[in-house]
């Protein structure tokens, strides 16, 4: 016994020096806000106790600053240009900017081309008051520079986050090629206080992307967003190609602008809105989750749309190779959706001038969803022909909204000049309450040809829908919409669905439909903050190393003993 005992101990005593090892910080000590001022720009440091920065470190930092755990308390930002590598610290305290020119500010640094932050938490609230072209984040304002690739892992964003221009929980905008958001949570309140009626995003990981692609991967919102022009509970405005995929948003998403705007104000779950004149963009969302209400309706008000998924695509977004503007795959809305003009369960509104158009599939939608002008539990309103959703079923009700001079139509799809039997409808699934007036209807008294009734695809079920459907001086075949169901929500619904998708996609789970197995939504909203839990780089090796060694000196432990015993 004394001997198993005495291996135990050795053990601890072994697991203690791994300890050592692994987590002592290299470089030089700060000690102090004195030595944090005076650290050579690309030198590597650590933080050997917390301290408090009044003043922004004005140099171009390209070295390495590990926080080893401690805690900065900040008034101002504490790099002006980032451009190295900054990890493991926690930052707090209040950070207030008052001024009538740009401004760029997070808790960590102003701006950073290239840098890496990681394992990050910024408790520190931060507002700005500038022009609106500032930008603001919880831990960055504004990342720089077409390469290399800013990279933001690992990190949380618990203040509450206010700029009068692009503003964002981790970030408040990209104007790099090729950035990464992993594992990054917000759980502050992000708010956009512009009324100019072009004013830049809020979005619960990041406000806005200008020059090139974003990738955001695993990220959770679980702060409110509130915007007077673009909001999305993860994205506020993705102006260049951007992909968004497993993130789960689970904050009230909000337009508060009381002018009669233009229709292009959005708010998404995921993505507010999206939009390029100049170059080529594509805009991805797969295996996302939207739980937050979304509102782009203020009363009076009929401009304005809102997607539980993705509020608005404009003109210019399209994917160079394919021309479709969006691809929503695999995700579900929970969220109540209302919108002034569009209001989708899944997207609000395609623009879909030229070539652009939207491809929807294996989606769910069980929110609610209101209008003053056009409604849908998968997308309200689009233009291109091509635009296809298939694989998806909604069991959210369609209402109007009451605007003066608007008139509601609830619809699976409401279009302008391309006929609905060019659209692709394909497999849908319906549990509305029977709120769900049309398959189709156009916008203007031209395109009245497209004003179709439900009752036209109700009950084809999954031998095709709409068979000779003779209005409006034509005939539509079943060629490309068919399937199309409405009925009780219950397990023969289900049964349907999954038939006519040829696998499992779909089940009922407490009065609910969600995935039968595929994984959608961000691992991290479970209590994970954002990267601690999950060992990487020298704390990996320490956990596998002192396994082993756990393992051998225990088990050398039992066998002895067992050997004393026989």
């Amino acid at each position: 016994m004394r001997k198993t005992f005495s291996l135990i101990l050795s053990a601890i005593m072994i697991l203690s020096l791994f300890t050592v090892g692994a987590f002592a910080a290299e470089g030089t000590a700060i000690n102090s806000a004195e030595d944090f001022k005076n650290m050579a720009k690309d030198g590597t440091y650590y933080l050997a106790a917390d301290i408090t920065v009044s003043e922004t470190y004005t140099e171009t930092f390209t070295g390495t600053l590990d926080g080893n755990g401690k805690t900065v308390t900040v008034s101002a930002p504490m790099f002006k240009q980032m451009n190295g590598t900054v990890k493991n610290l926690t930052t707090t305290g209040k950070i207030e900017i008052n001024s009538t020119e740009y401004v760029s500010a997070g808790a960590v640094a102003r701006e950073s081309k290239g840098g890496i932050l990681e394992n990050i938490t910024n408790k520190a609230t931060i507002t700005v008051v500038g022009d609106d072209t500032c930008k603001v984040g919880g831990i960055v304002g504004r990342l720089n520079g077409a390469t290399p690739a800013a990279k933001l892992t690992g990190c949380v964003n618990e203040g509450n986050i206010t700029s009068s221009g692009a503003v964002g929980g981790i970030a408040g905008c990209s104007y790099c090629t090729d950035a990464l958001f992993e594992n990054c949570v917000n759980k502050g309140k992000i708010v956009n206080t512009n009324g100019a009626k072009d004013g830049y995003a809020a979005g619960g990981i990041y406000g806005y992307n200008g020059t090139g692609a974003v990738v955001v991967k695993n990220c959770y919102n679980a702060g409110d967003i509130v915007s007077p022009n673009r909001a999305g509970g993860i994205v506020g405005d993705a102006r260049k190609s951007a992909t968004i995929d497993f993130c789960t948003n689970d904050g009230n998403v909000t337009l508060t602008n009381t002018a009669k705007v233009k229709e292009d104000t959005a708010a998404g779950g995921i993505v507010g809105h999206s939009y390029d004149t100049g170059t080529i963009v594509g805009l991805t969302v797969k295996n996302c989750i939207n739980n937050g209400d979304v509102s782009a309706f203020i009363e009076g008000n009929g401009a304005g749309a809102a997607g539980g998924i993705v509020g608005y695509v404009n003109k210019g977004v399209k994917d160079g190779n394919t021309g479709k503007a969006v691809t929503v795959e695999n995700c579900i809305n929970n969220g109540k959706v209302s919108g002034g003009f569009e209001a989708g369960g899944l997207i609000g509104y395609v623009f879909g001038s030229n070539d652009e158009y939207a491809i929807i599939t294996g989606c769910i939608n069980t929110g609610d969803v209101a209008s003053a002008s056009f409604a849908s539990g998968f997308i309200s309103y689009t233009n291109h022909p091509k635009t296809t959703v298939k694989n998806s079923i909604s069991t959210g009700k369609l209402s109007a909204l009451t605007v003066e001079g608007k008139t509601a139509r609830l619809s699976i799809i409401n279009l302008s000049g391309a006929n609905v039997e060019e659209y692709t409808l394909e497999n849908l699934f319906i549990a509305d309450g029977n709120t769900t007036a049309n398959l189709s209807f156009g916008n203007g008294e031209d395109n009245v040809k497209n004003n179709i009734p439900f009752s036209a695809v109700d009950g084809k079920d999954l031998t095709g829908a709409v068979v000779n459907y003779e209005g409006n001086d034509r005939t539509i075949g079943d060629s490309n919409i068919k399937a199309i169901t409405r009925g009780e929500l219950n397990a023969e619904l289900i049964t349907k669905a999954n038939t006519a998708a040829g696998s499992e996609l779909f089940a009922l789970k407490d009065g609910k439909v969600v995935f039968a197995s595929i994984k959608a939504g961000s691992s991290l909203k479970s209590g994970n903050n954002g990267g601690s839990s999950t060992p990487t780089g020298d704390t990996a090796a320490y956990v596998a190393v002192a396994a082993v060694a756990a393992v051998v000196i225990l088990g050398t432990a039992l066998v002895s003993k067992k050997r004393v015993t026989d």
